[in-house]
């Protein structure tokens, strides 16, 4: 049985020598009610564990305020004030809050655990939604805004980080709106933006205009809403630079248009005065509602994005952009700032006095961002998938959705407490074509229990520059549809035994590697697909997703999907693609990705990992069932020896042992 070791939390700029960093660990009790089990993530101001209720079993997400800032009275209201925002609050498109307490001094909050992932892991994988899917994305983060503004609650943080996406088994893309640390009341009084110790986080490619240094009021959020949706559609952001580039650029030019920065497209007139007001640089030339843009989306057709014709020229105009590329805030230096090229189009004055103040507002920021958690990088799939199936608790009840939040007045204190969170990375680059994702999504099986507060803040590990050289970085957006992410309360995970055999090795190095594939075997032979000729730079993905110690990064997911679009004739690229899902516990893209394999080379079956992955993902409680018709079908009798071994872990939850024990049956009964 492989061996899970204990995950060990990254480094940190300081040691943690007090109490409380200490007591915090893998099996402190909280309060004498919330077992600590493992970390999830940890970031500038807090950090998020996954713990169990001693009493009723029930996982959660255990976040916790950091030592280093504990003391900062600054931070310890933001964290409480988060606590305070969420328990207003019930809806099924926002986060919800479990408990707040304060444990040895330290405050720390009990929310659900959440299964899934972000619209920034999304965003980062497939750069372009479909118009379709970003529409429905869209319309439950506008419900969420909605509703939420409708309280007095704005959230002035809104960014794909914290737009997590729940897959369900009948909504792959269930919005949950996270992190209201940073919202406000609309009658609240502002409070500072800078920390004790002079640190100051942000988005700046999210921020409305105003949001440096103006009154804000609830059309920050629609701005910022607006700038989500142009994002999921052209893969790309209205204004993109370096920080204060950015803001001085939304200062004083017009975003681009949508049909500016897609090629090849015509998009519908109505879809592009939509996002054209709701990123008006003046709030009252804005969108007056999140309810309003809502309805504006809701009346366009499927043809609102369509192809453009043959021959059709593209337009020639190219969107105001700050620099080639997007920076992310890493740096109090922030060097010179280099103003946009100026836009003729519909220019408005500027106030000097509020140019000024938005300049000098971000002049001092500084990135605490949140550090990539690698634990628990087994290859095992059964013991990978452990502790993020849980049974079905119900979810809790949640009031009918308020579809039109009443207008606000704005609020006239100045808002200097928009904390931006750091500039996720930069969307993958862009390719020679597009990629397109199917419009109907079946249901998925959720990927891996994701923190709510932390699920946009792990960033994958450095990627090893002696890899640079095996795909430019102009590496496209993964090849298939997506993974999901997630909301409802569950139930504990059982614990699930590793009991599947490590992928088989590379190729031998000192081997000849052929740079083409050679003809695929017969279905019928049972021969693994990696002992055939592997290109020289499949062979070296191969290693990167399947043989690091730690999880496979985004950029080697990308690489090879970019190499199975490149090289459409080898699978094995795609099976590559799904061995990594499984690694970094997105069951359900995995399974998808099995099943696109087998389509187009069914010799594919010979790959033991392939196999033991689909047993294992038939004990899902989502995808189980598809899994095990697949494993039927491929398999057959021939998959009698990995379930029974599956089925002899002492650890297999009762669960997971009745779905492999009827599959047993099922395909012990066949002739």
């Amino acid at each position: 049985m492989a061996q899970r070791s204990e995950p060990k939390p990254p480094a940190d700029d300081g040691a943690r020598t007090d109490a409380r960093a200490t007591k915090v660990v893998t099996g402190a009790v909280i309060d004498g009610r919330y077992r600590v089990l493992s970390p999830l993530g940890e970031g500038g101001m807090g950090t998020v564990l996954i713990a169990e209720h001693v009493e009723l079993g029930r996982r959660v997400a255990l976040k916790v305020l950091q030592e280093r800032v504990g003391d900062d009275p600054t931070m310890r209201k933001r964290f409480q004030r988060e606590a305070k925002t969420l328990a207003t609050m019930s809806h099924p498109n926002i986060v919800a809050l479990n408990d707040y307490g304060i444990w040895e001094g330290t405050p720390y909050l009990v929310m659900e655990l959440l299964e899934g992932r972000t619209l920034r892991d999304l965003l980062d994988a497939e750069r372009v939604l479909p118009l379709r899917r970003a529409l429905v994305i869209a319309q439950q983060i506008l419900r969420a805004l909605s509703y939420a503004h409708g309280l007095g609650v704005i959230h002035r943080d809104l960014k794909p980080g914290n737009v997590f996406l729940q897959a369900l088994p009948d909504d792959v893309d269930h919005v949950k709106l996270l992190d209201f640390g940073f919202a406000k009341f609309v009658n609240q009084a502002s409070s500072s933006m800078v920390s004790s110790d002079g640190i100051v986080l942000g988005t700046p490619a999210y921020m409305a205009p105003e949001q440096a240094g103006g009154t804000v009021d609830h059309r920050a959020d629609v701005y910022a809403s607006a700038v989500l949706i142009f994002e999921m559609l052209s893969g790309r952001r209205p204004f993109e630079g370096e920080p204060l580039e950015m803001l001085r650029a939304r200062l004083v030019a017009d975003p681009p248009r949508l049909g500016e920065v897609l090629r090849d497209v015509d998009v519908a007139p109505e879809l592009e005065e939509a996002l054209s007001r709701a990123l008006s640089r003046r709030p009252v030339d804005r969108t007056e509602s999140a309810a309003e843009l809502s309805r504006a989306l809701a009346k366009l057709g499927p043809d609102a994005i369509a192809t453009r014709a043959k021959g059709a020229k593209p337009s020639a105009k190219k969107p105001p952009t700050t620099k080639a590329t997007t920076q992310e805030l890493g740096s109090k230096d922030l060097g010179r700032v280099r103003p946009p090229a100026p836009r003729r189009r519909r220019r408005r004055s500027v106030s000097p006095l509020w140019a000024l103040l938005a300049l000098v507002s971000l002049a001092g920021l500084a990135l605490a961002g949140w550090r990539a958690t690698p634990w628990g990088a087994e290859h095992d799939p059964l013991e990978m998938l452990r502790e993020t199936w849980s049974a079905g608790a119900p979810p809790a009840s949640v009031p009918e959705v308020i579809e039109e939040a009443p207008a606000l007045e704005p609020s006239p204190a100045i808002d200097d407490d928009a904390i931006v969170q750091a500039p996720p990375p930069a969307p993958a680059p862009e390719v020679t074509e597009p990629l397109e994702l199917p419009t109907d999504v079946p249901p998925l099986e959720p990927p891996p229990v994701i923190d709510l507060a932390a699920a946009a803040l792990v960033e994958a590990p450095p990627v090893d520059p002696a890899l640079e050289a095996i795909a430019p970085d102009e590496a496209a957006a993964l090849v298939a549809e997506e993974p999901a992410p997630v909301v409802a309360e569950v139930a504990p995970a059982d614990e699930v035994e590793p009991v599947i055999a490590e992928p088989a090795p590379v190729a031998d190095e000192s081997e000849p590697i052929a740079d083409a594939p050679s003809e695929a075997p017969s279905a019928d032979v049972i021969e693994d697909p990696w002992t055939r000729p592997i290109p020289t730079e499949l062979a070296a993905l191969r290693a990167r997703v399947l043989d690091a110690p730690a999880l496979p990064a985004p950029i080697d997911l990308r690489r090879v999907a970019s190499y199975a679009r490149q090289d459409p004739s080898d699978a094995r690229a795609i099976v590559l693609l799904a061995h990594g899902y499984v690694r970094i516990r997105w069951m359900a893209e995995a399974l998808e990705r099995y099943e696109e394999a087998h389509r187009i080379d069914a010799s594919l079956r010979g790959d033991p990992l392939m196999q033991q992955n689909l047993v294992a993902l038939s004990t899902s409680p989502v995808v189980g069932a598809r899994a095990s018709a697949l494993v039927t079908s491929i398999y057959g009798r021939e998959a009698l020896v990995v379930i029974d071994a599956a089925l002899a872990s002492p650890t297999l939850d009762e669960r997971g042992r009745a779905q492999l024990s009827a599959l047993r049956d099922a395909i012990a009964a066949l002739p």
